[in-house]
Formats: C-alpha cells, structure tokens, sequence
C-alpha cells in the first residue's frame, strides 16, 4: 500500500473518533432516530471511499502489467547510448523489434547496471534484459543472437611469443614479459574465476573501465586486452584506428565458440505472459532474409564470416 493510502486511513481514523464524540454529544440533545441516520450515513460514505480507494490500486496494478522496463546499458556496439550512432546498437534495434510488434505495452529504457537489473528481476519487479546468457535464473525468451566469445587481442610481440590461433591464458597472464590489461568482473563467469587472482601482479594493468584498456592497446600502452570482437571492431572504426593487433582464442573457453543470447524477465506470471509475446515476434522476425546481415553488421569481416556460419547452423533451432 502506498504512502498515500497510509496518510488518508490515519486521517481517516482521527475524523471517525472525532465524529463519534460529537455523535455522543449530539445523542444527548436530539432523538435517537437522528442519531442513527446519522450513523449510517457516515458508514456509507466511509464504505464508498474504501471501494474508490481499491478501484485506484487496481487501475494502478493494470497500468504496471502494460508497462514493460527494458534494461539497456553504455555498451557498444550493443548498446549505443551516445553519438552520431545512437540507438543502432544490435540490442537497440532489438528493442525497437519488440516496441514495434507489442503496441498494447507501454516501453522504457533505463540504464542500468547487470547487478540492478538481476536484482529488479529477482524482485518480480516488470523489468525485463534484451541479453543474457542461458544461465540466467528468468524466464528465458528464444535465441534472439548469437555472439562470438571473448578473445585475446595482442600486439605484434605477443603474437610472436605466442604463435598458433590459441593461447592458454593463465600462461600469458603469468609472463612477466607482456603488459597486459584486465577488467576483472565484467567477463564471462568462466574467465571472470581465471583471472580473479592476477589484478595484483606488475605486469597486469585492472581497471573498471573497458574502454580505457581498448584505447591502451590502440596506442601501444598495453599489449594484450580480453574483449568481444564486435567491440572491438565497433572502437577501431569509430575511432578511426587501425587494426593494429592480432586475435587469438583463448584456451580455458575453447569447448564454447559462441555464445547464445536471451531475453530475460522475471520468474512470475507476468514475466511469463512477456516471454511467449517476445517469442513469437522472435518466430516472425526468423523469416526475415536479412536478419543474420542485421545482426553481424558490427563485426569485421572475418569475424562475420565465422559468425554467419554459426548463425546458420544455430539460429533456428529453436524457431
């Protein structure tokens, strides 16, 4: 119950005790007849208010049940809150899929942090995650991407040190010889417990900000980053910068080659009810010719082309 119910009960509890006293005083001088009608009447007013007040909660419970809270955030190319690409991001238009085909829901978007929205959700809170991976505990939509998973990015000295398409990371973290940047917390549960224990070591640079390593390595300040190869080629372009780095798999995660992405609401009826909705618009969308050209738009061209084939073999599977 809001506050504003509290106030109007409390100041209604003080009336009634105020009016029985007069009441009483009034018993004394008039008939008891008058008094009684009276009585009745205030208890029909009082009646009438507490039936109005439940109309508003519900009207108010059914306003809530058609609004959806879409969780987005400053991720590009994911996710493009700022500049001249705003709103193109593979999960903005995503959510202008979603916006578009459910017309009878009234959308938000509010930036907010994985760890706000996991709890918001856990709270049965109507807010629901355009991308999560399959172990999120939600109701889970269907595939709605796919996703190649982090890679090492190195400079030409690493490369050297370390030739092949693979590197085991817990040996480059530990090789002294390289300086290299982590983000720790923000990976993959998988990469986030290898490298939880090298944020301390001097050839290991941990910052919150992923940005900031990318720019790093652009200008040869580090040598070697963990990040998605659709970030990356999203900052090379749009910073003008060449690809001045090779890409390596990284061996701990060799068993995933990529990633499939959910849309995620919270474990109530509501959520459920959202869910089916996202899903048959997901089902629609799978017939469209340019829906993987659509979602590879941000990757670099090898990258694309190893993607398309995932896609390929992946996407409908569930469609």
């Amino acid at each position: 119950m809001s506050l504003h119910y509290e106030s109007m009960m409390h100041t209604t509890f003080i009336d009634e005790m105020r009016f029985l006293y007069m009441g009483f005083r009034l018993f004394m001088t008039t008939t008891s007849l008058d008094f009684l009608f009276m009585i009745g009447l205030r208890w029909f007013l009082i009646g009438t208010l507490l039936f109005s007040t439940q109309c508003v909660e519900a009207l108010e419970r059914r306003g809530q049940e058609n609004l959806i809270t879409w969780r987005v955030t400053d991720w590009a190319p994911f996710y493009i809150l700022h500049g001249k690409m705003k709103g193109k991001g593979l999960y903005d238009q995503l959510l202008d899929t979603f916006e578009e085909a459910l017309p009878e829901y009234t959308h938000r978007r509010v930036n907010m942090t994985t760890q706000r929205v996991l709890f918001e959700m856990k709270l049965e809170h109507n807010v629901c995650h355009p991308s999560v991976l399959a172990d999120t505990d939600a109701h889970l939509s269907k595939v709605n991407s796919i996703l190649l998973p982090h890679k090492l990015f190195v400079n030409k000295r690493v490369a050297q040190a370390y030739p092949g398409h693979q590197i085991q990371l817990i040996n480059l973290l530990s090789d002294q010889r390289f300086l290299g940047g982590l983000s720790r917390g923000r990976y993959t549960a998988t990469l986030n417990q290898l490298t939880s224990d090298y944020g301390d070591q001097l050839n290991i640079l941990d910052v919150p900000f992923y940005e900031s390593l990318i720019k790093m390595l652009f200008n040869h300040r580090l040598e070697y980053i963990i990040e998605y190869p659709a970030v990356m080629s999203y900052h090379a372009s749009m910073h003008d910068m060449a690809a001045d780095y090779s890409v390596r798999n990284i061996t701990e995660i060799a068993d995933t080659p990529f990633l499939k992405v959910h849309v995620a609401c919270p474990k109530n009826a509501w959520g459920k009810t959202i869910i089916d909705r996202v899903n048959k618009v997901l089902l629609k969308e799978s017939e469209d010719k340019k829906l993987i050209q659509k979602r590879l738009f941000w990757y670099a061209k090898g990258s694309r082309e190893e993607l398309r084939e995932i896609y390929l073999r992946e996407y409908f599977l569930d469609k």
